[in-house]
């Protein structure tokens, strides 16, 4: 009975240490995988980083150039050009059916 018992002591350090290899396993892939997500957090947050100065950038070439030129058109010829080309149009738009 002494010989179960000490085999059984002996089957249950073997089982520990085991475990403990595995959990030693399972910190070293958890940290790794810790590591990678960090640097793709770095990368992500420098590209996004980069993508708001392009954003501004842009915004302010649209302030300085296209709504001054907005500013500067006619809305009263603007008009009357559209008018126009829609008088240009009914005769197409007869033949097509509309």
């Amino acid at each position: 009975m002494d010989d179960n018992k000490f085999s059984f002591e002996e089957e249950q350090i073997h089982l520990l240490r085991k475990q403990l290899l595995v959990s030693r396993m399972i910190a070293v892939l958890l940290g790794i995988i810790a590591i990678v997500l960090i640097i793709v957090g770095v990368v992500l947050v420098t590209n996004l980083s980069g993508l708001v100065n392009e954003v501004e950038q842009t915004l302010k070439t649209l302030n300085d150039t296209v709504l001054p030129a907005l500013e500067n058109l006619d809305m009263d010829s603007l008009n009357e050009t559209i008018q126009r080309l829609s008088e240009a149009l009914k005769p197409l738009s007869g033949l097509l059916g509309r």
